[in-house]
């Protein structure tokens, strides 16, 4: 999980300095290098602690699901163990545990898999507002990947183009979702797609916003948080030392 977000960010600067050397001719220029700063540090080292905690929550909550099925064993809500063994293995599969005593990987490949979306498009943030290039590129446009799989609202995204500096991208700029695929696209000042541009208000971006799920109206390259209020939320409801627990584990592993 660590190295995929080291990758993820690594993937998401270099993918703003090729297309760079796809649109202007290739210069001696900082734009096109990929280079690491220290807000590119600070934030690849808060992903891979959240990262951590978020997998540990959902372990703990999966025991915390089994637990509630005893509990309902003990008290007779549960009468025969065909019924027991049959809700147990429905909670295992939600969280990813197959057949045997494989470990949850459903869940470990979703935090995953979001982790390393969050990461590459923290990085592209980073680097399309790095004074080097944020001129070049004044907008954004939401981009889905058009198929079956997309999410209503991320549909109703699709296609709109707003400046850079609009406060909608504090909230709408992908991951929208556990698992989303959205990006963004940059818009340069002399593409066609300046004259889409919409300049949201008060009222419409609470439109936009609502399009995207609560745990994840935040902005990963601004922040430099991938699931800040999921995480609050959920820690929030395990013990204490539960918790302590894992930010020990935390500062003592080598992020």
């Amino acid at each position: 999980m660590s190295k995929g977000i080291t990758d993820g960010y690594r993937a998401g600067i270099k993918s703003i300095v090729d297309m760079n050397k796809e649109k202007m001719n290739y210069v001696e220029d900082p734009m096109f290098d990929v280079k690491w700063t220290k807000v590119d540090k600070a934030a690849v080292k808060r992903f891979k602690m959240e990262a951590f905690m978020v997998a540990g929550v959902g372990s703990y909550e999966l025991q915390e699901e089994l637990k509630k099925l005893g509990v309902d064993v003990m008290e007779g809500v549960i009468t025969d163990f065909d019924t027991f063994e049959l809700e147990a293995r429905k909670k295992m599969m939600e969280y990813g545990v197959g057949l045997g005593d494989q470990p949850p990987t459903g869940w470990i490949e979703t935090n995953l898999n979001t982790a390393i979306t969050s990461s590459l498009h923290a990085a592209r943030w980073n680097r399309l507002n790095d004074p080097d290039v944020t001129e070049v590129y004044p907008a954004l446009q939401y981009k889905s990947q058009r198929d079956g799989r997309v999410r209503l609202e991320h549909q109703r995204l699709e296609g709109k183009v707003f400046m850079k500096d609009d406060v909608v991208w504090r909230t709408i700029y992908p991951p929208n979702g556990w698992n989303c695929r959205c990006y963004v696209e940059p818009v340069t000042a002399d593409d066609e797609l300046m004259k889409s541009v919409e300049k949201t208000t008060k009222e419409t971006r609470k439109e936009y916003d609502g399009e995207v799920h609560e745990d994840f109206k935040h902005n990963s390259g601004m922040d430099r948080s991938i699931w800040e209020r999921w995480l609050k939320m959920k820690l929030a409801g395990m013990p204490w030392n539960e918790v302590q627990k894992l930010k020990t584990l935390i500062r003592e592993s080598k992020l």
